[in-house]
């Protein structure tokens, strides 16, 4: 999972309320009957509009974690426009502050609802059988890969996907062959180089309580709704994270299912983010949630092998387990990997966004790592350059980016931060870890490995070369750990695949 330190914003709940109450009036006027879903769940059949300039699927198409340290960043949205017959609403800049060490800027939609009932009016089901699907997410790229292969797998049955997304991952989105509208918060430009911080999980419970489940939850229920307005979707299908999207889908009463990003299940806890949540469903008019129902209503898609969740934190009755996504990806291997040694490879990642917070850690673990009769690949990330390592020995190849489908297959062990993207992937190829958890959900996934015997788990701040090394020495060396990650492996390669979760989405949106 990537990660954003928080920018924390102070959202006007009057805006809100303006925008509630066209919605409101037009609802009360519409008279919709509720009807049973097939998850047992009541929801509100609506109506869509024809459109002649539908956008269609396959149109050409980071998220940087600043939060927590000090620093003025700016962000807008240069995506905002007119996308596929969608013309969004100009984006207004406010700094904004948080207690403690961050100020950001941040962009966001003050929309109004337009509920005009003057065009043809036809169903979802009048079209074919072919539905109109708004994926969702905030963050980067461990926030989208989950949703990528459910995407495919809904145009390959011939439904319309469109993606919405925070303003920096649009180009990214776009480049995946996915129609994006940029929405909601957005940080332009290559994040700052910055220290190692200690393991603090109190500083990242607030991150999810302030940051995901309050200040950008706002700005992307608020984003959402004009959105939806005029892409008029059949169905949201919104990640783990994008609480706002959540709130949209509610009051426009459109059918949504949430695909969880977060392997442990342990980080996002539902304690955690009702406050927030409770205020903005109150914000948008909504009935009250005690429970928080609205996490689970319709449908959960979990793409994360059942046994690596924390027991505490058992899957709703909603929920559907998946193969995760690794599992379905493929990539061209770069041509210097069939010139690897004849000896055990071992990965090497931080991140796309902790690669920035690591401090010195990548050159202690190359340090140590170097020295072990193996090939050692090394991912640092787009905005770190492999030349500041200096020179390396034959055995030790660094790189800015190596696709995990390339190199995973190949790989005898990996070491990473822990982050829920890095520790699938590994599990996906039945690989032992070393993990060196740095924040956000890392330290969680960390705990589930140990438990089960898949890795071992240091201080990053603390760890030395020689200790690093001596890890990875002991889970290529003991065949304990490569067996319990080879029986995570094949509790994975059992699962259904992206196929069933889009005849689960079809099902909720009939």
């Amino acid at each position: 999972m990537t990660w954003t330190r928080p920018a924390a914003a102070i959202r006007s709940s009057s805006s809100a309320a303006r925008a509630a109450e066209p919605l409101a009036r037009a609802e009360a006027g519409r008279g919709r009957a509720s009807r049973q879903t097939l998850f047992g769940t009541n929801t509100q059949p609506r109506s869509r509009v024809a459109r002649t300039d539908a956008t269609g699927p396959g149109s050409p198409a980071r998220n940087d974690r600043t939060e927590g340290r000090d620093r003025n960043t700016s962000g807008s949205s240069p995506e905002a426009g007119h996308a596929g017959g969608l013309t969004h609403v100009d984006q207004k800049t406010s700094a904004e502050s948080i207690p403690a060490r961050t100020r950001r800027h941040i962009s966001s939609h003050s929309p109004k609802v337009d509920r005009s009932e003057t065009r043809q009016i036809i169903s979802w089901a009048e079209r074919d059988g072919t539905v109109r699907i708004l994926f969702t997410f905030v963050g980067g790229t461990g926030h989208f890969a989950p949703l990528t292969p459910i995407a495919r797998a809904a145009e390959a049955a011939g439904h319309t996907v469109a993606f919405t997304a925070e303003p920096p991952m649009a180009s990214p989105v776009r480049e995946a062959g996915f129609t994006v509208f940029p929405a909601g918060v957005g940080r332009e430009g290559a994040p700052e180089r910055l220290p190692l911080l200690e393991v603090d999980r109190e500083r990242e419970d607030r991150v999810v309580r302030e940051n995901f489940a309050r200040h950008r939850a706002g700005r992307r229920a608020s984003a959402l709704l004009p959105l939806c307005q005029e892409w008029r979707p059949d169905l949201l299908v919104c990640e783990e994270m994008d609480f706002g999207a959540l709130v949209a889908a509610e009051r426009l009463g459109i059918p949504h299912a949430r695909v969880l990003v977060i392997a442990s299940g342990s980080f996002v806890r539902t304690e955690l983010v009702a406050e927030p949540l409770h205020t903005l469903r109150a914000e948008h008019g909504l009935a009250p949630d005690p429970d928080l129902a609205m996490l689970e209503r319709h449908l959960v898609l979990a793409p994360f092998p059942p046994s690596f969740r924390h027991p505490a934190y058992p899957l709703p009755a909603t929920a559907h387990a998946l193969r995760p996504h690794v599992l379905d990806e493929s990539a061209t291997p770069p041509a210097w990997l069939d010139d690897l040694a004849d000896a055990p490879t071992v990965y090497l990642t931080l991140g796309t966004i902790f690669n920035m917070e690591s401090g010195d850690l990548f050159s202690r673990a190359i340090t140590g790592l170097r020295e072990l009769p193996v090939n050692l690949v090394v991912t640092v990330g787009r905005h770190l350059d492999p030349a500041e390592f200096g020179p390396q020995p034959a055995n030790v190849h660094i790189e800015r980016f190596v696709p995990q489908a390339a190199i995973l297959p190949r790989c005898a062990a990996v070491v990473s931060h822990g982050g829920s993207g890095s520790v699938m992937g590994a599990l996906a190829h039945g690989l032992p870890m070393v993990l060196l958890p740095m924040g956000a959900d890392q330290p969680h996934n960390a705990d589930r490995c140990e438990d089960l015997g898949v890795a071992e788990v240091l201080d990053a701040v603390g760890s030395t070369p020689e200790t690093i090394r001596d890890a990875v020495s002991r889970v290529l060396s003991q065949p304990s750990y490569r067996c319990a990650a080879e029986r995570l492996r094949d509790e994975m390669v059992a699962l259904p695949g992206p196929e069933h979760a889009v005849s689960l989405l079809e099902r909720l949106a009939a």
